[in-house]
């Protein structure tokens, strides 16, 4: 059930008085401010290149770790093993010797199918084995089959639960809190593991430690992650396939690549977890489960004529208690003209404004725009769809740059006026995501738009991921894009949110509307109960995906309608679902994090920005120094992640710890200037080589 438009009653703007705008909530800092201390250690005469060498060979679980790589923003090289005109490996690739005598190790990490598949030359497995040897570089194993025992089974983990050891726990998975519930994939064939104990043919020096067990028929403590050791190398095995959308491969990618890393790389990993409620002080049209259809808008006049629905100053308290008990607030997106359209016919009174303004400082807002106007074209409204308004030549004919620019002011001071305090006016959530590129009808954005967000100092702008999923500047803004949790805005019951699932997504044959029959990108559904339904169906797919979001460490905000928070409260039971499976899963010491609307928007700025720059960055860890160039023209701002007690390097002494602490870890965006150097220092060696000799025909 997407995101569908709003039919809202407009009434006649009121005069509003302007006055002065709240503070904006803080964001990112990137640099701290330096305290004297002592001398900082001297860099080892081996430097290891924060990058990650990623040997691909198509596969689900190579493939999925990638992804991870770039949700983090791990910079990593990737082979295509099945390219026959791709780059060999060498020893010259993997690693030099320069004039100052330093060798450079040029890759932190590997991740492959093993170094010896055969689609490796005998040079490249040679030189892999001897780099990986010489400089204490840790290995991801992805297939592991050849090493299981003889007889040993293959088995389906779909649907387990898998439990991380006390050796996990205290390390690289140390932001888990127990067990690990392993998902099956959307479509494809079951997910399968070959549980590998002792791997055949070690010698007896070599120990393996489990790090992750799950319980079969016959097969107790069965490792599907472990670590094999030997006096020289490291190398993770991972024993189980999967994708990159189960739940599991992002719970656990994350601490494999810390673990492959040893905790020092530029990244940045959170959970994050916003949400938005849209319409706030308007009525919502509602769904008639007897006609399927919207009342309003597109019901034969025969059908129940249900009156639109509104929160009310129940509302509010409720909102406040729950956001007191699960520890995350919900942004109230505020469309002004609704408090005096409500006050005309209520006594000149509108208890649900003096609501929001009475808990002003325990809520969070954000500016929806004063009417909900459709801030684009001029539209033909039509009962299931619209088009815009086309002039003598074809084109749009456009809402006016005053329109735009009065329907963000007014709410503005709206806001203002009504003690409304606790929002940032540099954010903005247009009706619909209007103004923005709606294609098919409307393909670029209102020509009027970035020139009405400079005159009235708006900076974010929310979208809708199904429209576009990255941040882009629009004048002076850039857009948020967020995504729809499927509680459509015209239904305040669970029977009406069951019925409106029902006509979207099963078949005419099933009494659907029968759209997912003609839509490619859909497949039709079972009717669900209306009774049941909602609670059965709804809710646990609506927390999967937005449980997938937040393990994703992505920042987008997610957005629902003030409908949801009334009548049966449909969105509560959603969230409640979410937050329980989050914390079933993480540890106190990896809370959500919850960001303000600019908050999100400057992650995914930082992110954006990061996977355009990184190229141009040298990282590099000597030692227990890790030093940061800036080797391009501009300011990059770059993301740091290394262990508890690292503290940052100026002139020569230790100066603050780093950043902030999450998944016992510490993190932190810098700006770095073009041609400067940042450096910091790790409380014990990173656990590379510091000494070692390195030439590029191995002789010598």
């Amino acid at each position: 059930m997407g995101y569908r438009r709003s039919l809202i009653a407009i009434g006649a703007a009121v005069a509003l008085a302007f006055a002065g705008c709240s503070d904006a909530p803080p964001e990112h800092t990137p640099q701290q401010t330096p305290v004297a201390g002592p001398l900082a250690a001297e860099p080892a005469q081996v430097e290891v290149a924060l990058r990650v060498l990623v040997l691909d060979d198509g596969s689900t679980m190579v493939g999925s770790l990638v992804g991870r790589l770039r949700q983090e923003g791990v910079p990593f090289e990737r082979v295509p093993l099945a390219f026959e005109a791709r780059d060999r490996v060498t020893r010259a690739t993997l690693a030099s010797r320069g004039d100052d005598g330093v060798v450079r190790a040029h890759f932190s990490g590997i991740i492959a199918p093993s170094l010896d598949v055969p689609v490796l030359s005998a040079d490249e497995r040679a030189a892999l084995a001897t780099y990986r040897d010489t400089f204490g570089v840790r290995t991801i194993r992805t297939s592991t089959r050849r090493l299981a025992p003889q007889g040993s089974k293959e088995v389906t983990v779909d649907g387990i639960t898998a439990t991380p050891t006390a050796t996990a726990l205290k390390d690289a998975f140390s932001y888990l809190r127990g067990t690990v519930p392993f998902d099956a994939p959307h479509g494809g064939p079951p997910t399968t593991a070959t549980p590998v104990g002792r791997p055949a043919g070690a010698v007896a020096k070599t120990s393996y430690e489990p790090l992750l067990t799950a319980d079969f028929p016959g097969m107790a403590a069965a490792v599907l992650l472990g670590v094999l050791r030997t006096d020289k190398h490291e190398e993770m095995l991972v024993n189980f396939d999967g994708d990159v959308d189960q739940t599991q491969i992002q719970v656990l990618s994350h601490g494999m690549l810390r673990w492959l890393n040893r905790t020092v790389s530029t990244s940045y990993n959170r959970n994050y977890f916003a949400v938005h409620s849209d319409d706030v002080l308007l009525p919502n049209a509602q769904w008639s489960v007897e006609g399927q259809c919207e009342v309003g808008r597109n019901c034969p006049p025969e059908v129940d004529q249900l009156r639109p629905v509104r929160m009310v100053a129940e509302d509010i308290d409720y909102l406040v208690t729950w956001q007191d008990e699960r520890g995350i607030k919900i942004d109230l997106a505020i469309n002004g003209s609704g408090a005096g359209l409500y006050a005309q016919d209520h006594g000149h009174r509108d208890p649900l404004t003096e609501r929001l303004a009475y808990h002003t400082r325990e809520l969070r807002l954000i500016s929806h725009t004063w009417s909900h106007l459709f801030l684009g074209c001029v539209q033909i409204l039509m009962p299931d769809d619209w088009r815009c308004v086309a002039d003598d030549s074809g084109q749009p004919v456009w809402r006016s740059l005053r329109e735009v620019h009065d329907e963000i002011e007014m709410n503005q001071a709206f806001m203002v006026k009504n003690r409304l305090q606790n929002y940032d006016p540099r954010e903005l959530v247009t009706g619909e995501h209007s103004g923005l590129a709606k294609p098919p009808q409307q393909v670029v954005d209102n020509p009027h738009l970035a020139t009405a967000f400079e005159q009235t100092g708006i900076l974010w702008t929310a979208a809708d991921t199904s429209t576009e999923f990255y941040p882009r500047p629009v004048g002076p803004a850039m857009t948020v894009p967020r995504y729809p949790i499927d509680l459509d805005y015209n239904t305040p019951t669970a029977r009406q949110a069951a019925s409106l699932y029902n006509w979207l997504h099963t078949s005419a044959a099933d009494g659907g509307s029968g759209s997912c029959e003609t839509d490619r990108d859909a497949s039709c559904v079972t009717p669900i109960d209306l009774d049941t339904g909602y609670a059965t169906t709804i809710v646990p797919e609506e927390a999967e995906k937005a449980l997938h979001h937040i393990i994703r460490n992505d920042a987008r905000p997610h957005f629902v309608h003030q409908t949801n928070q009334t009548g049966e409260r449909l969105l509560y039971p959603v969230l409640d679902e979410a937050l329980t499976r989050y914390r079933n899963v993480f540890a106190d010491n990896s809370p959500l994090v919850n960001p303000t609307m600019s908050q999100a928007g400057t992650t995914l700025v930082n992110e954006q920005q990061w996977e355009r720059s990184s190229g141009m960055i040298d990282a590099s860890v000597a030692g227990r120094i890790v030093r940061i160039t800036n080797r391009a023209d501009s300011p990059v701002t770059v993301p740091l992640t290394v262990p508890e007690g690292s503290r940052a390097i100026v002139d020569g002494h230790l100066a603050d710890v780093v950043g902030e602490s999450y998944s016992n870890a510490r993190s932190i965006w810098v700006r770095i200037d073009p041609g400067a150097t940042f450096s910091y220092q790790l409380p014990e060696s990173a656990g590379f080589a510091t000494e070692a000799t390195w030439t590029a025909n191995g002789v010598g």
